[in-house]
């Protein structure tokens, strides 16, 4: 058995598999929260997309996006494009947290908490990276 199998029946079975799921949960988790803020019209929610000029439109379009990649990464077949997804979603929250929310308050913690969804999302994509053939390819070379 070569080593490119070992990591793929390592990533599939045992430790690995308990590790995917972790690292799936973690993004889920916390943009299926999100998604949920947006679409009940939290007032921080609508305050946070006011500032950024993407009210109502915005905000619902984002959290659709962001139910989306809860799909997608609780789907253990395609859960690699769920996370490539939400690592393109948390992008785009840290890009507006560092030009024009800031970090005060409650910012912050959601600051932290894209960053948490974005690392755990590139872990995904690298352990998972077998099932988009563009990522497989800049790794397995």
């Amino acid at each position: 058995m070569n080593t490119h199998q070992q990591l793929q029946q390592n990533a599939e079975s045992g430790l690995g598999y308990v590790v995917n799921w972790v690292l799936r949960l973690i993004p889920a988790v916390i943009v299926g929260q999100a998604a949920w803020m947006k679409f009940t019209d939290d007032p921080k929610v609508s305050m946070m997309f006011t500032s950024l000029e993407m009210e109502p439109g915005g905000r619902l379009l984002i959290g659709f996006i962001e139910a989306l990649c809860v799909v997608l990464l609780l789907s253990p077949r395609i859960s690699a494009w769920g996370a490539i997804l939400c690592l393109g979603v948390m992008i785009g929250a840290v890009i507006a947290h560092v030009t024009v929310l800031g970090f005060d308050g409650s910012f912050g913690s959601l600051f932290a908490m894209a960053l948490a969804s974005a690392v755990a999302s590139m872990a995904i994509i690298y352990r998972m990276r077998r099932q988009v053939p563009f990522i497989s390819s800049m790794f397995d070379r």
